[in-house]
């Protein structure tokens, strides 16, 4: 299944985003893009997102993927249910932190 729509702020178009819903032999993956732009103080800056999640055939969580980048800021996010807690990876600033 694939899905497209596009972002309205008042009465402009501002972005776009997409999903598409894949069915698996162990569940499902789904993946989302999406662009923004957006004006911060004056400047337009592109916002552009993208999540990966792969499930069980219950649609419970098995692992995710998320960056965002805008202007040569990115911000990435990984993660895995393990065993009933989340085990995540995430990269801000040139800073790794991982949560276990």
């Amino acid at each position: 299944m694939d899905e497209w729509w596009g972002i309205y702020y008042r009465e402009g178009k501002i972005g776009h985003a997409a999903q598409k819903i894949t069915p698996r032999a162990d569940g499902y993956l789904v993946e989302g893009r999406s662009v923004l732009r957006l004006n911060l103080l004056g400047t337009t800056q592109t916002v552009k997102t993208s999540l990966d999640i792969v499930t069980a055939p219950d649609w419970t969580l098995k692992q995710f993927a998320f960056a965002l980048n805008s202007n040569g800021v990115r911000f990435n996010a990984r993660g895995k249910a393990l065993a009933g807690r989340l085990q995540m990876e995430l990269d801000s600033g040139g800073h790794q932190t991982k949560i276990d």
